[in-house]
């Protein structure tokens, strides 16, 4: 009967679906719901998915049968004004109406696109498919058979400028194109870039992809093709002094221009030099040019630049001097513009001279920015303010001091009563665009944009009835990157918590509880963190175009070796458990990982579906016991397990009513989300999701029943969590409200965890975020 009652319910649901979305539809027309492409063909660089995007009618954004925008759209109605009815309209969107002539323009751009592939006798046709149930529905089918695609038989070069020839010797073993590919404009196109940046990397300044063409012979038979890469000379075009092949060019001069202005006329001129490739009698000689005092010392700003006197011309170089003056966040404006020296050489000499001018303009020294916000996350609300003070190259070396002071006031309901808390933080950091000692610049990659930054600061937590507690903090670190890859290297971090003005009744309520729950005291223990941390992080986006990409976080943590080391060789001050102090505080130590790996896919009409995998664990030793709370894994919040309020979930599947506000952190934890993403209207997207983890303990504990990780049956003790969600997308900023229900519930005796059917709409969790939750 259960069975037949879910049967029915979804043929109930799909109906009404069916019938809301097409209740705007006129009479004789038809709802495109969907685009289906039958694809036969051998040639795998020819893919559905790449087809698909040629379509030029497409339908309604949908998740399976659910079209958001459809289904507000039909509750609008035109002859009303009302307020909610102008907000159907703006949250919705009009039926998409099947029009034959976008398929026929689809058609024959389905074919013009198989010819650049190689297949020059396509056949490509339309059907349509109404729908059985609802007669305004309409299916198009693409049917497409690309038949036999021409390949390359032969792939030849010849270079008519014996300039060059030197420089593309090596063409047969580096070319993008082989014998036995499929012909493919795509392909070519790419060959012909990959060949201009080569050609400029190594000093052509004046090459370009026009002068690259291509042969093409299809008369051999057999669907095969010989290709011939030809390279031409350069054009005159009347010009009798221009060279009869290509110059390569080396640099005379590095002019900067550090406030660069087209309407003042600058006086003076700064000589910096430098030993060419460590030689002593050898010397580099950059010029600054400048109206006014430098700012920045001359030193700093050649450290960024890969543009060297009587190196060669190198597309690269400038591509990276962009990159490295860019990534010290001080200029508002950069530019790399050449002018040739044309008097420095006769035409016939095989080099050039090209001067550089990098054109930069400072942004402001200082600023004080003002930032307020609204919290909200597991029943506890709140406000927030900072502000933020920057001085952008404080000691003339493009460094960067951040001062920050900020805020919180939450609020949260227990009981009947209304509980406050408040926190305050000040914070002062300064980040160096360079390594600092002991590292020697000069041995130090220009592509690794390295960086040093030191970091202190304190705050205050205020709970009226619990306690307060103050939290100091410094650290010391290098981070640096390459591409997409980005490392971070903090040797040196060092957190003190201390407690005091502890309320009687919080601390009988810890002393009674600790009997029990020896982690609860520890976390509500004066103590010191001493550790040194590694963080690496691979990012795939492109951001420039939406394809598909990956993302990894590793980050390795180890604290009190070295204080260890030393408490062994002289007499530490000890506690009444043995555990050794600090400054008077009981220092921890522990090794602790974390490995965040996410794809994010990207689909047609601007959705998006994210899927990631957590997994992080802590394992104290020696002078600890267990993880300090701070350094503890946690389920449920705005960006875990979004059905369970903070700190509420787990550990495995313990349970106790008695406890089951308490706050809970475990030693290890796996977090599996998934995340559909869809437009809805401008800034406002939609979002489906499901959660899937816990936190669980590194071994077993009498205080927490079935709370530790046990391998044959850890998965019996996921919670399982879905939702909805609304954001607020202005690109650099996004609002996130999130509504979350659990579904499988570990705390159940098993065979009751699937928790679905008894829930209510107070059950509910509500999780208010600013940006993505992952």
């Amino acid at each position: 009967m259960k069975r037949l009652g879910k049967i029915v319910f979804i043929t109930c649901l799909s109906t009404l679906v069916s019938c809301i979305s097409t209740r705007k539809v006129p009479d004789g027309k038809q709802l495109l719901t969907s685009n289906q492409l039958e694809l036969k063909t051998e040639n795998p660089g020819v893919k559905s998915a790449d087809l698909k995007t040629l379509i030029k009618q497409q339908p309604n954004p949908h998740f399976w049968i659910f079209s958001p925008k459809l289904w507000f759209y039909g509750f609008y109605k035109p002859e009303k004004t009302g307020f909610m009815n102008r907000i159907w309209k703006a949250m919705g969107e009009p039926p998409v109406i099947y029009d034959s002539l976008y398929a026929e323009q689809t058609s024959a751009q389905i074919h013009s696109y198989l010819l650049t592939k190689g297949h020059f006798r396509p056949d490509v046709e339309y059907t349509t498919k109404i729908a059985k149930r609802n007669p305004k529905k309409m299916d198009v089918i693409y049917n497409v058979n690309t038949h036999e695609g021409y390949r390359f038989s032969e792939v030849d070069i010849q270079v008519d400028d014996d300039t060059l020839k030197p420089y593309l010797e090596r063409w047969p073993y580096n070319t993008t194109l082989k014998t036995g590919q499929y012909y493919d404009v795509d392909a070519m196109n790419k060959e012909r870039l990959r060949i201009e940046l080569q050609l400029q990397n190594q000093g052509f300044y004046k090459f370009n992809r026009d002068y690259i063409g291509f042969v093409i012979d299809s008369t051999i038979g057999d669907y095969k093709m010989n290709v011939l890469l030809q390279v031409h000379k350069p054009e005159f075009s009347g010009d009798t002094t221009a060279s009869p092949y290509f110059q390569r060019y080396l640099i005379k001069d590095v002019m900067f221009y550090p406030e660069y202005n087209n309407n003042v006329e600058h006086l003076d001129t700064t000589l910096y030099v430098t030993k060419r490739d460590g030689k002593d009698k050898d010397t580099n000689v950059f010029l600054f040019i400048h109206d006014e005092d430098l700012r920045i010392r001359p030193k700093v700003m050649v450290n960024k630049s890969f543009l060297v006197p009587e190196h060669y011309f190198s597309m690269k170089d400038v591509a990276q001097t962009y990159e490295n003056l860019s990534d010290m966040k001080v200029f508002r404006y950069i530019n790399v513009r050449f002018t040739e020296v044309k008097d420095s050489t006769p035409s016939s000499s095989p080099y050039g001279f090209l001067d550089a001018h990098i054109n930069t303009k400072q942004s402001l020294k200082q600023a004080l920015t003002l930032e307020s916000e609204l919290t909200t996350s597991s029943g506890t609300q709140g406000i927030a303010g900072s502000i933020l003070f920057q001085n952008k190259n404080i000691f003339g070396g493009a460094e960067i001091l951040n001062i920050r002071l900020r805020g919180v006031l939450q609020v949260q309901k227990r009981s009947d009563d209304w509980y406050y808390s408040f926190e305050t933080r000040a914070e002062a950091g300064i980040e160096f665009p360079r390594f600092l000692a002991p590292f020697s610049q000069e041995r130090i990659s220009k592509y690794f944009r390295p960086k040093t930054t030191i970091t202190g600061g304190v705050s205050y937590q205020y709970k009226p009835d619990q306690y307060e507690r103050w939290i100091t903090t410094a650290s010391f670190g290098y981070n640096w990157r390459k591409n997409k890859v980005y490392h971070a290297f903090f040797p040196i971090e060092a957190n003190a918590v201390s407690i005091v003005n502890m309320t009687d009744e919080f601390k009988k309520y810890i002393e009674d509880n600790s009997k029990t729950n020896l982690r609860l005291k520890y976390q509500y223990t004066d103590h010191f963190i001493s550790d040194m941390r590694y963080v690496f992080i691979y990012n795939g986006q492109d951001l420039k175009r939406n394809v598909d990409f990956n993302f990894l976080r590793v980050t390795l943590e180890s604290a009190g070796n070295i204080l260890d080391g030393i408490a062994s060789a002289t007499n530490f001050e000890t506690d009444s458990m043995g555990a050794r102090k600090i400054f008077g505080l009981v220092y921890s130590q522990y090794f602790r990982f974390e490995v965040d790996f996410k794809h994010q896919f990207y689909l047609p009409q601007n959705q998006v579906f994210v899927a990631r995998a957590y997994v992080g664990a802590g394992f104290p030793y020696g002078n600890a016991d267990y993880l300090p709370y701070e350094k503890g894994f946690y389920g449920g919040g705005t960006n875990n397990i979004r059905a369970w309020p903070l700190y509420l979930l787990g550990p495995g599947s313990y349970y106790d009513p008695m406890t089951e506000k308490d706050e809970r952190v475990g030693d290890m934890s796996i977090v599996l989300n998934a995340e559909y993403r869809f437009p809805i209207y401008n800034s406002f997207k939609g979002a489906l999701f499901a959660d899937i983890g816990n936190v669980w303990l590194n071994k077993p504990n009498t205080e927490f029943p079935d709370g530790d990780f046990r391998l044959d049956d850890f998965y019996k003790e996921f919670a399982v969590g879905a939702g909805i969600g609304l954001r607020i997308d202005w690109g650099f900023f996004v609002i996130r409200l999130d509504a979350a229900i659990p579904t499988v519930d570990p705390a159940k005796p098993l065979g009751e965890r699937f928790v679905l059917p008894k829930q209510r709409f107070s059950d509910f969790v509500l999780n208010f975020g600013v940006g993505y939750p992952f």
